[in-house]
């Protein structure tokens, strides 16, 4: 894939929190960086798909309807993946 250099004004915060993103992956911030973007490109033509995190902050609440959704979601738009 061709790529490009871009300058890009971020807050304090948001440089911390994908630096530490990238800690822990393992990978460069650069990377980090762009794999968010992307994800937000994807979730932004599919607003109806929604991931709601555990109240207790233990991670994603997922269950049966919404893999469902996923899917049709997907069958609709493949250009999701």
């Amino acid at each position: 894939m061709a790529t490009r250099t871009r300058d890009l004004s971020i807050p304090d915060e948001l440089d911390r929190e994908i630096a530490r993103e990238s800690a822990d992956r393992a990978s460069t911030w650069s990377g980090v960086a762009t794999e968010l973007l992307e994800e937000a490109l994807r979730m932004r033509r599919a607003p109806g798909v929604v991931l709601p995190t555990d109240p207790l902050g233990g991670g994603h609440l997922v269950d049966e309807a919404s893999i469902t959704i996923d899917l049709i979601n997907l069958a609709l738009c493949p250009s999701l993946l």
